[in-house]
């Protein structure tokens, strides 16, 4: 896994970004597996109608972020998913347009669970009342989606991420901005197949610690919290077999 350049992105308008979306699309989605060579320019231009020009422009941004790789004579292979940047918001959000597998959404989830207790404690320690007042607000916002039958997954990212924003280290404000797309998308569907994994009692227990400053209160609950919302996930995924893989005293 890269993490240099991890917050690169392409400009998203014109034919270049559109078929670079398209093409990192289809590649993390498997439709061109690794080691294969991608169809000429010629019948990629067919393809999605567009210049050659365009077609070259979309294939560099694939390049830069570790997808492909391009040589004379031999065409762009896809490279293997060991070298593609897994933490770069683009590749992260195809993941995510392309319907991404069970695995990707439990392994982004390990990182949920291994980063955001921690970041609670710190959180805690270190918020702001600004701070505070933000949380509480995301929270006020979950409560009223949940009374309301309104979508869940915008509140409940905002949360999270105002937590991470609110531990004060740059690193954790950047995965937020980084993971905001596959947080946004693991929420809907645990949203969609059981709301009762999203516990009010519980991110209030998480809300009552920062307030109060207690680091090892707000890791705990955090962790708690997670722990129920990955069960959801795994529910809604068919995986309630899928063996455990994080340490025990994780848990």
């Amino acid at each position: 896994m890269r993490w240099d350049d991890a917050s690169s992105t392409y400009p998203k308008r014109g034919l270049c970004g559109q078929v670079a979306h398209k093409l990192g699309q289809r590649i993390v989605s498997g439709d061109f597996e690794a080691g294969g060579v991608l169809p000429t320019e010629s019948e990629l231009s067919l393809q999605f109608n567009v210049s050659r020009t365009a077609l070259r422009e979309a294939v560099k941004v694939l390049s830069a972020k570790g997808l492909t790789e391009s040589r004379p004579r031999t065409g762009t292979r896809v490279r293997p998913r060991s070298d593609w940047h897994l933490v770069d918001p683009d590749v992260i959000a195809w993941h995510c347009a392309a319907t991404p597998s069970a695995d990707f959404l439990c392994d982004l989830f390990e990182i949920r669970l291994i980063v955001e207790p921690n970041a609670a404690a710190l959180a805690a320690e270190r918020r702001t009342d600004d701070d505070i007042r933000d949380i509480r607000q995301r929270l006020a916002e979950m409560g009223r989606a949940i009374e309301t039958g309104a979508d869940m997954v915008g509140p409940n990212v905002r949360f999270h991420t105002a937590i991470l924003e609110a531990a004060a280290n740059p690193f954790l404000g950047t995965l937020a901005a980084l993971m905001t797309p596959a947080f946004s998308h693991m929420v809907r569907i645990v949203w969609q197949s059981d709301p009762a994994a999203f516990s009010m009692a519980d991110h209030h227990l998480v809300m009552d610690a920062l307030a109060t400053g207690r680091g090892g209160m707000a890791r705990r609950a955090m962790q708690s919290l997670l722990w129920v919302t990955r069960e959801g996930l795994l529910k809604a995924l068919s995986r309630k077999s899928t063996k455990q893989r994080l340490p025990a005293e994780t848990r």
